[in-house]
């Protein structure tokens, strides 16, 4: 490559691009893109894989599933934002599934949890 040091290297010629920022799946519309923010203030994240829907776009046939106890077992409280479901592709793949995520958190959570 021409003058300047650093010029020749193994990405010669190839553009350099701002790489963007991860944002998690939960908190965007797999279908819009939209935040919850833009979506009447609330999007429905599935339980059983990285997507959320917002409710014009939320297909029949999902599950709903609640989520309050696993969220204060752990200190939290269920965010307003979101309501928690398995989606129609996840209920429609094992239908049988149940999803039991109370149980699954260990007892020592609940005692150990503080309140905020």
């Amino acid at each position: 490559g021409g003058g300047g040091g650093g010029d020749d290297n193994a990405t010669e010629g190839v553009p350099l691009r701002r790489s963007a920022a991860w944002v998690c799946p939960h908190h965007r519309c797999a279908v819009t893109s939209r935040p919850a923010s833009d979506c009447g203030g609330l999007l429905f994240r599935c339980c059983s894989c990285p997507r959320a829907f917002s409710d014009d776009v939320l297909a029949d046939g999902f599950e709903p599933v609640n989520m309050d106890l696993a969220f204060s077992r752990l200190g939290y409280v269920s965010p307003t934002s979101a309501e928690y479901v398995r989606c129609c592709d996840c209920t429609s793949r094992d239908p049988n599934a149940t999803l039991t995520l109370e149980e699954q958190l260990p007892a020592e959570a609940e005692s150990s949890s503080s309140e905020h």
